[in-house]
């Protein structure tokens, strides 16, 4: 008989100290929600400090050579103006197959958002239908070499 009183007194210890674990993780977890809503903004993305506006604006203007392509029509010669984080807009006339030096946030722009879907139509071995976005890069910068941050 006395076996059987034991075990159910160990099992209750036992659950004792599990939910006095769990209560301290919880309050880990409260601490840690806390921490992360004060970083937040409304939107529920981090604010950014000045510290990370200085490093996003010295890795964005950080200079890079390279060639110019404008796929497809060759002759093209596109304007566009581009805003650097926390910089006045300026303004960019790019030539095919030229060399440039240009920031790395302009860079990134053209290899990154100068592009477009275009759907494909194909059928597949039942007959049904398919569609599938194709990716068709119209303009690109071909990196050749870094250069240092500009001021």
């Amino acid at each position: 008989m006395e076996k059987s009183t034991q075990k159910p007194k160990e099992e209750k210890t036992a659950l004792k100290k599990e939910i006095e674990d769990l209560e301290v993780r919880k309050a880990a977890l409260q601490l840690e929600v806390e921490k992360l809503v004060r970083n937040t903004s409304v939107k529920g993305t981090r604010r950014i400090t000045e510290a990370d506006k200085a490093e996003i604006r010295k890795t964005s203007s950080r200079l890079v050579k390279g060639t110019f392509r404008a796929h497809g029509d060759s002759s093209k010669e596109i304007r566009f103006y581009f805003t650097l984080p926390w910089e006045r807009p300026e303004s960019y006339t790019l030539k095919d197959g030229e060399e440039y030096e240009l920031p790395l946030g302009v860079v990134r722009h053209i290899n990154n958002s100068c592009r477009i879907e275009e759907p494909r139509y194909a059928i597949d071995e039942y007959g049904r239908p398919l569609v599938e976005n194709h990716v068709n890069q119209k303009f690109s910068f071909e990196i050749r070499e870094l250069t240092k941050a500009s001021a």
